[in-house]
């Protein structure tokens, strides 16, 4: 072979790719090595077609972006080797600076190109051929240790029938940089609902496989919408819709695109199995019965069909017919007009339930799984479902049972904790765990009726302080009942009347201390927050640390038995997140809104 051989440029290696590139048509950023056209640009750099002086066809990378991060990741696949993966051959630095990764040129068009081929999806042939050989170069990747973490259709290319997945050695480290890469690009739609709390591992390439999977069926990905945020956040809750994938297929789709990871295959070969199996007799006799019944659908609806002019069941005239309310709710019931007083007569319903009949609004919150729009970008994402008002109220005495037993577990242990000499006082211990079940109890009532509606912050402390001061009084009285200022030698009488202790404690004007506290303590604080339904996390430290903050400063202005009151205190901040009903979907859903408010993504 002539070494001396030089490349002409005016030859046509195919249309270059749009758009202004760092190099032209007939550069040599590296020795040896002639650009003949653009190929494509991603995240990470820019793809060139390009031919060496010994007339060797290669794809050069120019890595504009996390440089070492590339170079890192090619350097521990350059030594893979697998017809079904795109060969690295070498990693290399020009006289600038730049750096460069040599890759084999594959001439055939990406998976990408091929599902644009067929809008409606892929027959059944190329679909099973693409798949394995998909599932055969990620089983290299995973066999060598290696997760690709950035799955998509224009990362694999078909050769002649050969399916070769590339760019996996680009991928290697993800960093908070490739993060936003991989959103810019448009790999939203292939990525898995782990990667947003940082997890990178194989389930992640399952879950990818999925997602194409159902492209190369379908012809589009599951999900949609209008900004990336959109798309991550249906990752994050939505269902796919697997009503247009074919029997055959749905039940290893429908695993692969499962929310929680260790619920997918554990090996990727498993996919290919599951098709495999699928496929069978059975497979084929699901979807020969599902189109049987959508073909015979109209002739059943008509055999089934009554009489006009009468009902089916009565067969009365269907004019006589009411049809019955969707929810009824009466206005003048006592639950009604109590939660109108607490939450006041201006708040209004963030979520309907899904009982409920649906508004047409344009914008806002319709059926269970309600769309709520929120951000500068006009993000409308899906919703996870909230209970509905018999589930948070079978929630709510569940939570209260809880609070009576734990309130009687951790009455002495926090007395000692705060300074209070428990030992040998069980009026003490008795009246730390009432008191604090009874807090801890209204703290979560409250919570409940104010849940799924607009209650301002002013109105909750109003009728934190009104029912603190009522229970003030209440824990007043115990008080008094109880004897806590005495010790158990001293109590040689049986306990008072409590009529007698409350006409005590209304002559000592002692209620008035009690009820000030109780009153402060529940509307100073947002203690709320300790047992809201999407919260964060269910065990916050520091939202206890603020509880504990204003009832010390509340105990230490409004009452004598300072440690008690601080006892009492501690044992609600430390149950009442406890039991109180926490949601992961809905948290999640929460911190996500906060974060497209903060124009994060």
């Amino acid at each position: 072979m002539d070494m001396n051989k030089t490349i002409n440029i005016d030859d046509s290696y195919g249309p270059a790719a749009p758009g202004r590139y760092y190099y032209q048509a007939g550069d040599q950023p590296l020795e040896g090595v002639t650009i003949k056209r653009a190929i494509g640009r991603g995240g990470f750099g820019e793809v060139y077609f390009a031919v060496t002086d010994a007339g060797k066809r290669i794809a050069l990378k120019h890595i504009t972006r996390a440089v070492e991060v590339e170079r890192r990741g090619a350097a521990h696949c350059i030594n893979l080797k697998s017809p079904n993966l795109v060969g690295l051959y070498d990693i290399k630095t020009n006289a600038e600076g730049a750096s460069f990764v040599l890759m084999e040129y594959v001439s055939g068009p990406s998976l990408k190109e091929v599902i644009e081929r067929h809008p409606a999806g892929l027959p059944d042939a190329e679909i099973r051929s693409h798949l394995a050989g998909l599932v055969s170069g990620v089983a290299e990747l995973h066999a060598a240790g290696i997760v690709h973490r950035d799955l998509k259709p224009a990362n694999i290319f078909v050769e002649e029938g050969l399916v070769k997945v590339g760019d996996y050695g680009l991928s290697k480290t993800i960093t908070e940089v490739d993060r936003d890469h991989s959103v810019s690009v448009g790999t939203c739609h292939y990525m898995a609902p782990e990667i947003r709390t940082g997890r990178y591992d194989k389930p992640v390439d399952i879950y990818a496989i999925g997602v194409i999977l159902f492209e190369m069926i379908t012809g589009k990905p599951p999900f949609h919408g209008q900004t990336a945020a959109e798309v991550l956040m249906r990752h994050q809750f939505d269902r796919p819709d697997l009503a247009s994938i074919p029997q055959r297929y749905r039940p290893i789709v429908e695993k692969c695109l499962d929310k929680d990871p260790s619920k997918r295959p554990h090996d990727v070969r498993e996919i290919l199995q599951g098709v495999e199996k699928s496929m069978s007799a059975s497979g084929l006799w699901g979807d020969i019965r599902t189109n049987l019944e959508r073909v015979a659908s109209p002739w059943l609806k008509d055999s089934a069909r009554p009489a006009a002019g009468t009902n089916s069941a009565t067969t009365q005239p269907v004019e006589d017919v009411q049809p019955k309310p969707f929810v009824t709710v009466n206005p003048d019931s006592w639950t009604n007009r109590f939660g109108v007083l607490v939450r006041g007569p201006q708040a209004e319903r963030l979520r309907k339930n899904s009982g409920q009949r649906p508004e047409a609004k344009p914008a806002g919150l319709r059926g269970r799984f309600a769309r709520a729009r929120f951000s500068a970008n006009e993000v409308v994402i899906e919703a996870p479902p909230w209970p509905e008002d018999h589930e948070r109220n079978r929630s709510l005495l569940r939570a209260v049972a809880w609070t009576i037993v734990c309130s009687w577990l951790l009455a002495s242990p926090e007395g000692f904790m705060v300074g209070v000499n428990m030992s040998d006082a069980p009026n003490r211990v008795a009246y730390v765990a009432v008191t604090s079940s009874l807090l801890t109890s209204l703290m979560l009532w409250l919570q409940n009726s104010w849940e799924n509606w607009k209650v301002t912050t002013g109105r909750k402390r109003a009728v934190g302080f009104v029912s603190g001061a009522a229970l003030g009084v209440v824990a007043s009285v115990l008080a008094d009942w109880l004897g806590i200022d005495k010790r158990p030698r001293a109590m040689d009488q049986p306990l008072p009347a409590l009529g007698t202790a409350f006409a005590q404690v209304l002559q000592s004007g002692q209620w008035l201390q009690y009820a000030l506290m109780g009153g402060l303590v529940m509307s100073v604080p947002r203690w709320w927050r300790m047992v809201e339904r999407d919260r964060p996390t269910r065990w916050s430290f520091g939202n206890l640390l603020k509880w504990g903050f204003a009832c010390l400063f509340v105990s230490g202005i409004a009452t004598e038995e300072f440690p008690l009151a601080l006892a009492v205190f501690a044992v609600t901040g430390v149950v009442a997140q406890f039991v109180g009903p926490w949601d992961k979907e809905l948290a999640d859903y929460a911190q996500l809104r906060q974060l497209a408010k903060r124009r994060f993504f």
